[in-house]
C-alpha cells in the first residue's frame, strides 16, 4: 500500500510554501493496495518528520495526520512550517508508525534560492546576513526599528532619516547647508578650535 506522493512532489510543496509564506498547504493523496489499486473508505495515518540528519534523527518538524479515503479513494494531508525549528535535510515518512521512504532535500529547498524575480508579500524573517551581488541594488522604501518617525531610521531610496549617527572619521564632507537647532561642540580629546575656511586662510574660532 503506497501513497502517490514523490520527491518531486514535495520540493514543489515545500518551495510553494517557501515562496507564498503560506502558513498552510492541502496536499491530495491517493493512497493504493498492494496491486496499484486505489482504497475508497477506508482509513490510513501517516507521518512526515522534517529531520537534520539522514537517519531520520533530529526530528525539526512532524507532521501527524489520519487520512479516511472519500469514495474515490483521495485523501488529504495540511502541511504548515510555521513552527519549523531549523533546516533540514530529508523529510522521512511514515505509515502507521513505520518507516516507508526517506526523502532528500536539494539546497534549492531551504539553503540556497535562484531566481529571476521573487515578489512577495507580509513579513520576511532572515536569520542570517542580506548580501546583494556587485551591481545589484534594493529599492524602494525600507524601515528599521519601525521608522525614524517612531524612534527608528528610514532610508527612501537617496534620502536618509536616521536619530543618531556615530562615524569613526569622515574624510570629506560636502555640505550646501548646516542648520544647527543647539551647539556645535569640538570632541573632548581635540584642542577647543574650529577651523573654517580654507587650508591657507583659515577663521578660527576659540572656545
Amino acid at each position: 500500500m503506497n501513497i502517490m506522493f514523490n520527491k518531486r512532489n514535495i520540493l514543489i510543496l515545500v518551495l510553494i510554501l517557501s515562496f507564498s509564506l503560506v502558513s498552510a498547504f492541502s496536499i491530495p493523496v491517493f493512497p493504493l493496495d498492494s496491486s496499484g489499486d486505489l482504497q475508497p473508505n477506508n482509513f490510513f495515518e501517516y507521518q512526515w518528520n522534517f529531520t537534520s540528519s539522514t537517519d531520520c534523527t533530529g526530528v525539526l518538524l512532524s507532521n501527524t495526520t489520519k487520512i479516511t479515503t472519500d469514495k474515490f479513494g483521495r485523501g488529504h494531508v495540511n502541511f504548515s512550517l510555521d513552527t519549523m525549528t531549523g533546516i533540514p535535510l530529508v523529510v522521512c515518512e511514515y505509515k502507521n508508525g513505520t518507516l516507508r521512504k526517506s526523502f532528500g532535500f536539494e539546497d534549492e529547498v531551504f539553503r540556497n534560492v535562484y531566481a529571476q524575480k521573487i515578489n512577495l508579500t507580509g513579513n520576511v524573517n532572515v536569520g542570517g546576513s542580506l548580501y546583494v551581488d556587485t551591481g545589484g541594488s534594493l529599492n524602494g522604501t525600507f524601515n528599521f526599528g519601525n521608522g525614524w518617525q517612531n524612534g527608528g531610521s528610514t532610508i527612501d531610496n537617496g534620502t536618509a532619516y536616521f536619530q543618531n549617527i556615530y562615524v569613526y572619521n569622515i574624510s570629506t564632507l560636502d555640505v550646501s547647508n548646516l542648520i544647527i537647532n543647539g551647539s556645535l561642540l569640538p570632541h573632548a580629546l581635540f584642542d577647543n578650535q574650529l577651523d573654517i575656511g580654507s587650508a591657507s586662510q583659515r577663521w578660527k574660532i576659540c572656545i
